[in-house]
C-alpha cells in the first residue's frame, strides 16, 4: 500500500486546509510538539477506518473548534492499493459527516464512486477490517494494530494491548499457512492420555518401534506357524498333482517318441540308397569332365597359334614407325648441345667481370669498418674523460655514508639493549602472574553463584521457620489479625508464628498440624550444600573470604595488564630494534656498492682508451684519419653504412651472376643428356625392328597362315562334341541326387566341386539320421523307465488324503491372519492418531512462531549481531540473552524495550507483506534510543522501506540525515513542502 497525498482542513491543529505531499520508501514527517504529528497519523487511520456519522465522539474532539458545530472538518487520502489507486474523502459537520470512495484512473479521473456506508463497507473489505464506531478500543483495525504504532506505544508489546487478540487473530492464519485447528488444550491432553495405555501395550516408550512381545508379536508368531504349516502342505499336494502331470505328459511322450524312432530309421534307409545312386552318377560326370577339359586345352593351344601369329604381324608394324618418329628427335639433339655451350661460355666470362668487382667492394667496407672503430674508440676516450667529475662526486659520497654507517652501528647497540630490557621486564611480570594464575573471571563467577545460592538458600530456610503447615478436617473460619478467612475441608493453610502475629481458631482439633522438620530439615540440607559449595570455591582459590578472592582477581587483573604492557613494549623495541638494523644493512650496501680506488680506476680506464685508439688507428690510411679525425660520428656512420650497402649490391651482383653460369653450365649437360637419350632409342628401336622381322619370317617358315585357321576350327569343334556329352551327364547325376542341375556356364572343376559339396551333404543327412534314430531310442527308453517309477509313487501318495489337510492348514491360517490384522489395525490406528495429534501440535508451533522467530533473527544480525531472543505463544518477544546473560525483555531499558519492539513491529510487517499490501506508521518511537543505536534502526527502516512505504513522526529529523533516499515533511511550513 503506498499513501500518495493527504489533505486536513479544520483537523486539530490544521484550522487551514493542508496539503501533504508522500513518497514511496521512507517518509518523515517532522515537526515540534503540537505541532499535529499524531493528528496527520490519526487522520489516517479515520480516513480509511472510521465512519463518519460517529457522533459528537473523539472525532468532535479532533475537529479544530469544537464547540462550534457548524465548522467543517475534512480529511482526503490518496493512496494505491493492490495496483489501484483510490481516494477518499471524509466531511465532517457536528455530529455527522459523509464518506466519498473513488477509484481513479492513471489520469486521475474518477472511474467509479461509492458514498456513505458504501464506501465505508468497500474499505472494510479492501483493508480486512470491522466495521465499528470511533470509539477508544481499535480492535477493529485487526491486524494493522501490529505495524502502526502510536505515540506512547514505542515500548508496548501488541499482548500488554487491549486489541491484541483481534490483530493475533489476524497474523496467525497468515503465519500458519492455513492451519485448520489449533492442536492443544485440555481436550488434547486427556485424548493423548487416553492413548498412552493401547500406544505403550503395542510400542516401546520412548523409541517408537514394535514390542518383541505382547498380543501383536503372539498374534505375528501363530500366523507365522500356520503359514509355515501351510506352506508344508501345499507343497506337498502341489507336488503330487505336479506327478501327475509328469506321469501324462511321459505317457504321451513315450507314444510321440516310439514314432519318431520308426519315422526316422525308414529316412535312413531312403538316404541311404539315395547316396549310391549320386555317387555312381558323379563318377560319370567326372570321366566327361575329364574328356571336356582335355578338348578344352587343344582348342586353347590352336588359338594362342593364332593369336601369336597376329601379335608378330602387329609388332613388327610398331617398331617401322617407331623406329621413323625417333630419327628427327636424335638430329634435333645435336644442334640444341651446340646453342647451349655458347650460351654457357658469355655467362662464364660476366661472372667473372663481377667478381673482380665484388672483391674491390669487399676491400672498401674493410677499410671503412677500421675506419668507424678508430673513431669510436676516439669518442670513447673523451666520453671516459669526461666522467671524472662523477668519479670525484662519488668519492666524497662514500666518505659521507661510511659516517652514517658508524652512526647507525650505534643505533642498533642501543635498540639491542633496550629489546633485552624489554625481554626482562616481561619475564618479571609473567613471573608475579603467576600466583595469581587461578584467580579467572569464570572462577570468580563461580564463587559469585555460589555465594547468591547460599543467600537464597539461608532466605528460603529462615522464612520456613515461621511458618506452620495445617490442614483442615471440615470447612472453618479463621481470624488473622482480624481478618476472617475460610478454609475448605483438607486445604492447607501457613500458620505464621512471627512475633505479633494473632490467629483465632474455632477449635483447635479440627486442624491436623503438620510438622515442619521435614521441609526445615531439607532446607536446611540446602544451606549446608550451598554453603559448602563456597568453601569449597574458596578453597580452590586458596583464599578465605569473598573479599579476598575478588581482590586477588582485581591483583590478577592488573598483572595481566603489566604483562600485556611489557609485552607491547618488547614489540615496540623489536620494531625499534628491526629497523636500526635495516637501515645499518642499506648503508652497508651502499658502502660496498662505492669502490675506494674510483679515481685510479678512472685514470686507469681512460689510459686503456688511449692504447685502444692507437690499435685501431694500425691499417686506416693516414689520409683517411686526416679527413675523418674532425668528422662527426653520424656522417662516419652514414659512410660506413654507403660502403657497406655498395659490397653488397656487388656481392649480389655476383652471386646472381654465377648462379646463372651454373644454371648456363646445367643446360649444355641437360642438351647432352637428351641428345644421347634420342640416339640410344632409335638405336633400340632399329633392333627391336630387326629382331621382330626375323620371328615373323621364322612362323612362316614353320607353317602358314591357313594351317594355323584350319587347326583351330577343328579343335573347337571337337570340345564343343565332348562339352554336350559332360552336360547329359550332370544332368543324370543330379536327378538321382535329387538336386538342381548345375549351370552349363561352369567349368567341369566347378561342377565337380559343387557335386562333392552336395555328396558331403547328403553324407552328413545320412549321418545325422543315424544319429537321431539312437537318440529316440535311448529318450524312449529313459521315459520309458521314468514313468514307470512315477506310478510307483503315485501309488503310495493317498491325494484325497492331502486335500483335507490342507483344507484344516487354510482354515487355521485365515483365523490367523484375521486376528493379526486387527491387532495391526488397533495398532497403527493408535500410533496414527497419537503421531497424527504431535505432528499437528509440532507443525502449528513452528507454523507460527518459526518464520516470525527467523525474521527477528534476520533483522538483529543488522542491528544487534550478539542478541537472541526467543518468541512465547503471544507471538512477542520473551526474553532477550546477550554475554551469556539472559533478561525479561520487560527488565530491559527503556530504550533497549522500544528498540526490540520496533524490530518485532518490522518482522510482522515483512511477513504480513508477502501475504497482503502493508504500510507502516510510526509516531515518536525513539526518544529513548542513543545516537549510535539509532543508527542501527535508521538502517532497518531503511531496508523495510524498498519493500513497502514507511512513515515515521518525530521532532528529531536531523538524526535520519545519514539516511539514504529519505523523503523529509515539515509540519512547520505554511505549504507542508517537503525537504
Amino acid at each position: 500500500m503506498i499513501i500518495h497525498r493527504m489533505e486536513l482542513e479544520n483537523w486539530g491543529p490544521f484550522s487551514e486546509r493542508r496539503e501533504l505531499e508522500f513518497s514511496r520508501g521512507l517518509n518523515v514527517v517532522y515537526g515540534p510538539n503540537e505541532s499535529g504529528k499524531s493528528t496527520v497519523m490519526q487522520g489516517v487511520s479515520t480516513a480509511l477506518f472510521t465512519r463518519a456519522a460517529t457522533g459528537a465522539g473523539p472525532i468532535m474532539s479532533l475537529l479544530a473548534g469544537p464547540h462550534d458545530t457548524t465548522r467543517k472538518g475534512q480529511l482526503v487520502l490518496e493512496f494505491t492499493l493492490r495496483g489501484q489507486r483510490y481516494r477518499v474523502e471524509k466531511r465532517f459537520v457536528g455530529g455527522s459527516g459523509t464518506t466519498v470512495l473513488a477509484e481513479l484512473a492513471d489520469s486521475g479521473a474518477a472511474t467509479s464512486t461509492q458514498t456513505g456506508e458504501t464506501a465505508q463497507a468497500r474499505l472494510n473489505e479492501l483493508f480486512g477490517t470491522e466495521q465499528q464506531g470511533a470509539g477508544r478500543n481499535t480492535s477493529w483495525r485487526g491486524l494493522w494494530n501490529l505495524v502502526w504504532v502510536a505515540q506512547g506505544e514505542q515500548r508496548i508489546q501488541p499482548r500488554a494491548k487491549t486489541d491484541f487478540d483481534t490483530a493475533r487473530g489476524a497474523l496467525t492464519p497468515i503465519l500458519s499457512r492455513q492451519v485448520e485447528e489449533a492442536i492443544s488444550g485440555d481436550t488434547v491432553r486427556a485424548l493423548l492420555d487416553a492413548l498412552a495405555g493401547p500406544y505403550d501395550e503395542f510400542f516401546t516408550p520412548g523409541r517408537g518401534d514394535e514390542k518383541k512381545s505382547g498380543r501383536l508379536a503372539d498374534a505375528r508368531e501363530a500366523c507365522r506357524r500356520a503359514e509355515a504349516v501351510h506352506e508344508e502342505r501345499l507343497a506337498k499336494r502341489l507336488q503330487a498333482e505336479e506327478w501327475i502331470d509328469r506321469a501324462g505328459a511321459l505317457q504321451s511322450e513315450v507314444e510321440g517318441l516310439d514314432e519318431d524312432r520308426q519315422r526316422a530309421s525308414r529316412r535312413h534307409e531312403q538316404n541311404d540308397h539315395r547316396l549310391k545312386l549320386a555317387r555312381e552318377a558323379i563318377t560319370a560326370v567326372q570321366e566327361h569332365g575329364a574328356r571336356v577339359t582335355t578338348a578344352g586345352f587343344e582348342v586353347e593351344k590352336a588359338r594362342s597359334a593364332r593369336a601369336a601369329r597376329a601379335q608378330l604381324k602387329v609388332d613388327a608394324t610398331a617398331a617401322a614407325k617407331r623406329v621413323e618418329d625417333l630419327r628427327g628427335p636424335a638430329e634435333d639433339g645435336a644442334g640444341k648441345v651446340q646453342a647451349a655451350e655458347a650460351a654457357e661460355q658469355a655467362q662464364r666470362e660476366r661472372t667473372t667481370q663481377l667478381k673482380t668487382v665484388a672483391e674491390q667492394a669487399a676491400a672498401d667496407e674493410a677499410v671503412a669498418r677500421k675506419l668507424a672503430r678508430w673513431h669510436n674508440a676516439i669518442v670513447e676516450r673523451q666520453n671516459t674523460a669526461a666522467e671524472r667529475p662523477t668519479i670525484e662526486s662519488q668519492v666524497a659520497r662514500r666518505a659521507q655514508v661510511a659516517a652514517e654507517l658508524a652512526t647507525a652501528q650505534e643505533a642498533v647497540v642501543q635498540a639491542e639493549a633496550k629489546a633485552q630490557a624489554a625481554r626482562t621486564s616481561v619475564d618479571e611480570a609473567r613471573k608475579d602472574l603467576q600466583p595469581l594464575a587461578a584467580y579467572t573471571a569464570a572462577a570468580l563467577k563461580q564463587l559469585q553463584r555460589a555465594v547468591q545460592a547460599e543467600a537464597t538458600a539461608s532466605a528460603s530456610w529462615a522464612a520456613a521457620q515461621s511458618l506452620l503447615h495445617v490442614s483442615a478436617l471440615k470447612p472453618l473460619t479463621l481470624e488473622v489479625d482480624g481478618e476472617p478467612i475460610t478454609v475448605g475441608q483438607g486445604e492447607r493453610f501457613e500458620w505464621p508464628i512471627e512475633p505479633g502475629k494473632v490467629v483465632r481458631v474455632p477449635d483447635v482439633l479440627e486442624l491436623s498440624i503438620e510438622t515442619r522438620h521435614g521441609d526445615l530439615g531439607n532446607l536446611d540440607q540446602a544451606r549446608q550444600d550451598a554453603r559448602s559449595a563456597v568453601t569449597e570455591a574458596l578453597a580452590k582459590l586458596g583464599v578465605q573470604t569473598v573479599d579476598e578472592a575478588e581482590e586477588c582477581g582485581e591483583r590478577r587483573q592488573q598483572a595481566e595488564a603489566a604483562v600485556q604492557a611489557a609485552v607491547d613494549a618488547e614489540a615496540s623495541a623489536q620494531t625499534s630494534l628491526k629497523l636500526a638494523q635495516g637501515t645499518m644493512e642499506n648503508l652497508s650496501q651502499q658502502l660496498r656498492a662505492l669502490p675506494d680506488d674510483a679515481l685510479a680506476v678512472h685514470e686507469a680506464a681512460v689510459a686503456a682508451r688511449q692504447q685502444r685508439v692507437d690499435e685501431e688507428a694500425q691499417g686506416v690510411p693516414e689520409a683517411l684519419r686526416t679527413e675523418w679525425e674532425a668528422r662527426s660520428a653520424a656522417e662516419l656512420r652514414a659512410h660506413v653504412a654507403q660502403v657497406e650497402q655498395a659490397d653488397k649490391e656487388a656481392t649480389r651482383a655476383y652471386e646472381a651472376a654465377r648462379t646463372q653460369s651454373e644454371k648456363a653450365n646445367n643446360a649444355v649437360r641437360e642438351a647432352e643428356k637428351d641428345a644421347a637419350a634420342a640416339r640410344s632409342a632409335l638405336q633400340s628401336a632399329e633392333d627391336q625392328l630387326a629382331t621382330r622381322e626375323a620371328a615373323l619370317a621364322s612362323a612362316r617358315a614353320a607353317q602358314t597362315d591357313d594351317d594355323v585357321d584350319v587347326a583351330a576350327d577343328a579343335a573347337q569343334r571337337a570340345e564343343q562334341s565332348q562339352r554336350a556329352e559332360w552336360q547329359q551327364a550332370c544332368q543324370n547325376a543330379a536327378a538321382r541326387g535329387g538336386w538342381d542341375a548345375p549351370s552349363l556356364s561352369l567349368t567341369p572343376a566347378a561342377v565337380d566341386d559343387l557335386f562333392r559339396q552336395e555328396i558331403r551333404k547328403l553324407v552328413q543327412i545320412v549321418e545325422d539320421e543315424q544319429r537321431a534314430a539312437k537318440r529316440a531310442e535311448e529318450q524312449f527308453s529313459a521315459r520309458t523307465t521314468e514313468l514307470t517309477g512315477l506310478r510307483a509313487q503315485l501309488d503310495v501318495s493317498d491325494l484325497g488324503d492331502l486335500e483335507a489337510k490342507l483344507g484344516e492348514a487354510e482354515a487355521h491360517l485365515g483365523s490367523a491372519r484375521t486376528t493379526l490384522l486387527r491387532l495391526e489395525r488397533e495398532a497403527q490406528g493408535v500410533k496414527l492418531l497419537r503421531d497424527t495429534v504431535l505432528k499437528h501440535q509440532k507443525a502449528l508451533t513452528e507454523a507460527v512462531q518459526g518464520p516470525l522467530l527467523r525474521e527477528v533473527k534476520s533483522l538483529l544480525e543488522q542491528f544487534m549481531p550478539d542478541a537472541q531472543v526467543t518468541i512465547d505463544d503471544d507471538l512477542c518477544i520473551n526474553t532477550v540473552e546477550r554475554n551469556d546473560t539472559v533478561l525479561d525483555v520487560d527488565n530491559l531499558s527503556a530504550g533497549a524495550r522500544e528498540q526490540f519492539n520496533v524490530v518485532l513491529r518490522l518482522a510482522m510487517a515483512r511477513l504480513m507483506a508477502k501475504e497482503q499490501p502493508m504500510l507502516m506508521l510510526l509516531d515518536d518511537c525513539f526518544e529513548s534510543t542513543d545516537p549510535e543505536r539509532f543508527q542501527g534502526m535508521a538502517g532497518l527502516l531503511a531496508d523495510t522501506a524498498e519493500q513497502m512505504q514507511v512513515i515515521v513522526f518525530t521532532w528529531e529529523h536531523e538524526r535520519f540525515g545519514a539516511v539514504p533516499r529519505v523523503h523529509k515533511i515539515s509540519l512547520t511550513d505554511s505549504k507542508a513542502a517537503s525537504a
